[in-house]
This record gives structure tokens, sequence and C-alpha cells, in this order.
């Protein structure tokens, strides 16, 4: 089950203010969702740093968490601990980076995220306009240095 996280970015709502009336529900739809026998994949938009340990009180190992926009190592240690997390590459290196700098990029995020399992690589935002040797070059080194 998609849900994107609309609004709930840092930034938007004060940390009151979230956890009064952002977090509660979103809580209680994802514990709904998991008791029905269903896998949510919570998408965060926009950064999500501040958020990282409301996100970590889901039921663990029955989340997938997605990330836009959010420091990666705070977001492996607080949040890939107890759930399947996700993003992290920027998708205008396929755009406008060299198949150098994609290759560096795709391993200093699995050198960040993939440790100890319980991550996907994905990237944070949609493509568009890519360079097709830098797509080839993500998968390529993903396939090659991104194995467990």
């Amino acid at each position: 089950m998609f849900i994107p996280l609309h609004k709930g970015m840092d930034g938007f709502l004060s940390p009151e203010q979230y956890d009064e009336f952002y977090w509660p529900t979103l809580k209680r739809l994802v514990e709904s969702l998991v008791a029905a026998g269903q896998i949510p994949y919570v998408y965060t938009e926009g950064p999500y740093n501040s958020r990282l340990e409301r996100l970590a009180e889901l039921p663990a190992g029955k989340v997938v968490i997605g990330f836009e926009d959010v420091d990666l190592a705070e977001m492996k240690r607080i949040v890939g601990e107890k759930h399947c997390i996700c993003g992290g590459f920027n998708p205008r290196l396929l755009e406008r980076g060299t198949v150098q700098q994609v290759e560096d990029e795709v391993k200093r995020v699995l050198d960040i995220c993939a440790p100890g399992g319980g991550y996907i690589f994905d990237l944070n935002d949609t493509m568009d306009d890519c360079k097709p040797e830098n797509v080839e070059a993500m998968f390529r080194t993903v396939r090659d240095y991104g194995t467990y």
C-alpha cells in the first residue's frame, strides 16, 4: 500500500504540530494496514530528518520506507534497524553526471545504507532525460557492488 507523505516534511509543520496533528493519524493508518496483512510503503516527500524517530515507532519488520531527502547515515541508524529502507540516489546525477560520478555515488549510497541488509537501492525522485550510459552504469554498479 503506497502512502506518499505530502506535507509531512521538515519545516512544513513544527515538531509539536507534527506530533499532534500528523503523526497519530499516519501511525494508526500504518498499524491498521499491517494488522490487515498489508505491507505499507511509506514514501517521505521532501526533507525528513526531524521525523526519523517517529518512523522508527512503526511496526518493526512490516513497513517499507522510502526517502526523497534525508541524511542517509541517520536514516540507516534510526530507521534501518527496524524497517526496510529505500531511496538515497539522486537521479539528477543520471542526467548531468559522468559515468564515474554515477558509479562513485552508487557505491557511496550502498556503503551507507546496505550494511546489515534491509536496504533496496532506489532513486529518490523520478528519472527524466538521463544519459543512457549513466543509467547503465548505475544498474551495473548496483548489480556488481551491491550484492549481499
